[in-house]
């Protein structure tokens, strides 16, 4: 039901049709004729079209006084000879052959403007009255009027919902829609109705049962992998899987069968470290046999160097006696043919004896020639097969090469783990030797090494994982006064069997090396509530002790400081602690 809008300016008389632009949008094309609607009265003749006899939209007038509408006139003047419906009077064209909207009519056509302000007051029944609507109003308000009506159809907002109701009926349809948006009462994620099912097949926060059947229930879906990290039913591996233990059980079965098992792991361990010795010793021997290989490979290279230069030489010397040899035979071939011409004279038979035994000699040299050049050829195809031999044992050379930094970085390596398997200390004591002191002081305050970490030790053989920070030059409060030191807790591999946060009492001690062993320490208690001892999430927590432990003045004017090296130790105490 389109209602354009009408221009109600006055009119200044005859208007020219081409200011009239000819409509090519999808709302206006093909253009419409009179207004089809149920009027509450007839409109009279006056107001209807000649053309479609519909009230007028848009109207205009012909020089004879009657009236069309505008989309009517433009079909009538689109005709090779155009005339009026109601008289036939021929409607005189300027340009023949135009329509209202490209060209100018003189004297024939122009709009009605009063006529269309008389038509647009004519009062009009809803065109929904057949639904129900009573309403009547003027014309040009029918449109705001559909804007309200409640028996007017409309679609459902719902994007997916295809149904149009009469506006009086959407906001019950609203209440049933199966597309209607509700919040998931998981995730409180706006779904449509009907995929609230298949929703729940990838909402994060859908609760799921433990798939261990555990006695935790509703487990949003993003943390269920956290949950099974920890569940009591998880079968957990022996932490001496790697040397070749198979026990996995749930809980504390784990911890149970490490405590009972350690002689067995003991000799697990021993036979991975019996087997690496044996494959250290296997790389070692094909590196020793890659080496011998390397050094043959140098001294044929250098051969083969030494050869090509001699044959170089012997080159250079062949190719002065060919071009020789050249010479001599273009004088020889310069020679027949002067003996050819006395011959032919009949007079040159002594000179051409002569000349045939200087030929015999050249015949004898041209053929030793031949010989070296061939002597020559077998040489060189012998060079260039050595050459090709030389390339392929280069790149031999380059990938053993390559391959001896790995060899080394696993031995350093391994090296590394045997030494830290003897040193560690699983009683809840650690003694550290700190050597170079004052090489690690400079170091320290020029900034080069500011701290320095001790080896892990537990405090048990599956206790707890901690380490020592020193800051030589101090850190805080003591830096340039004084020596800091501090109890780091680690991340251990028996963190989820033990009791958190930690609580047993630390003892920083530095060791007096003199006969009195007057052992400076300071012992503190843990604050539970200190981030420094809960369960480490990363490496290691932050660490926590004395920033002002002993100044340099004590430490080295006395005899704690001996033979430019320290020993510092921490004693946990392990009152309390179960035997792990």
């Amino acid at each position: 039901m389109d209602l354009r809008s009408e221009n109600h300016g006055s009119s200044t008389g005859i208007a020219s049709l081409t200011s009239c632009p000819q409509p090519t949008t999808s709302d206006s094309w093909p253009p419409l004729r009179g207004y089809a609607f149920n009027f509450v009265e007839t409109p009279p003749a006056k107001y209807c079209c000649g053309v479609c006899s519909l009230p007028l939209r848009e109207a205009h007038q012909t020089g004879c006084g009657h009236r069309l509408c505008r989309s009517c006139a433009d079909g009538l003047l689109t005709e090779t000879n155009p005339q009026c419906p109601e008289c036939s009077e021929t409607l005189d064209q300027k340009q023949s052959g135009s329509c209202i909207t490209k060209c100018a009519l003189y004297h024939t056509v122009y709009r009605d403007t009063c006529c269309n302000r008389e038509i647009l007051n004519l009062p009009v029944f809803c065109p929904n009255e057949a639904s129900g609507c009573c309403e009547t109003m003027v014309l040009h308000k029918l449109l705001v009027h559909l804007d309200t009506c409640p028996y007017e159809l409309v679609a459902c907002h719902n994007a997916a919902c295809s149904v149009h109701l009469a506006r009086l009926y959407m906001p019950q349809h609203h209440v049933t829609c199966p597309f209607r948006l509700e919040f998931c009462k998981f995730c409180s994620a706006p779904v449509p109705c009907v995929q609230l099912e298949e929703h729940k097949q990838t909402c994060p926060k859908y609760l799921l049962p433990c798939p261990n059947n555990c006695d935790e229930h509703g487990i949003p879906r993003n943390e269920l992998e956290k949950h099974l990290v920890q569940c009591a039913r998880t079968e957990q591996p022996c932490s001496f899987q790697r040397f070749g233990c198979d026990f996995k059980a749930c809980g504390k079965g784990v911890s149970e069968h490490e405590a009972g098992s350690v002689p067995q792991h003991l000799l697990l361990v021993l036979r991975k470290h019996t087997e690496l010795q044996e494959t250290l010793g296997q790389v070692q021997e094909k590196l020793e046999q890659k080496a011998s290989v390397f050094e043959q490979m140098q001294l044929r290279l250098e051969r083969a160097e030494s050869d090509a230069k001699h044959w170089g030489k012997l080159v250079s010397k062949n190719e002065a006696s060919l071009t020789s040899t050249v010479e001599k035979v273009a004088s020889q071939t310069k020679r027949m043919q002067v003996l050819e011409k006395l011959w032919a004279s009949g007079n040159g038979l002594s000179t051409m004896r002569l000349e045939s035994s200087k030929s015999r000699e050249c015949d004898d040299d041209l053929k030793g020639v031949r010989q070296m050049l061939e002597v020559v050829k077998t040489r060189l195809s012998t060079m260039e097969s050595l050459q090709s031999t030389m390339g392929t044992m280069e790149k031999t050379l380059q990938a053993h090469e390559s391959l001896l930094p790995v060899h080394t970085q696993r031995l350093a390596d391994t090296d590394l783990r045997f030494q830290l398997l003897e040193t560690v200390s699983c009683s809840g004591r650690l003694v550290w030797k700190l050597t170079d002191y004052a090489q690690r002081k400079l170091d320290a305050t020029t900034g080069v090494t500011p701290s320095l970490y001790s080896q892990p030790f537990y405090t048990t053989t599956f206790g707890y994982k901690m380490c020592a920070r020193v800051y030589l030059n101090g850190d805080g409060v003591g830096r340039g006064t004084h020596l800091s030191l501090f109890f780091v807790v680690m991340r251990g591999e028996y963190d989820t069997i033990l009791t958190w946060p930690f609580r047993q009492r630390v003892t920083l001690m530095l060791l007096d090396q003199g006969p009195g062993r007057k052992h400076l320490s300071d012992t503190f208690k843990p604050d539970p509530t200190s981030s420094s001892f809960k369960r480490p999430t990363s490496e290691m927590n932050v660490a926590s002790g004395c920033p002002m432990f002993v100044s340099h003045g004590v430490l080295e004017s006395r005899t704690y400081l001996k033979d430019d090296s320290i020993f510092l130790s921490i004693v946990v105490d392990r009152t309390g602690l179960e035997d792990l």
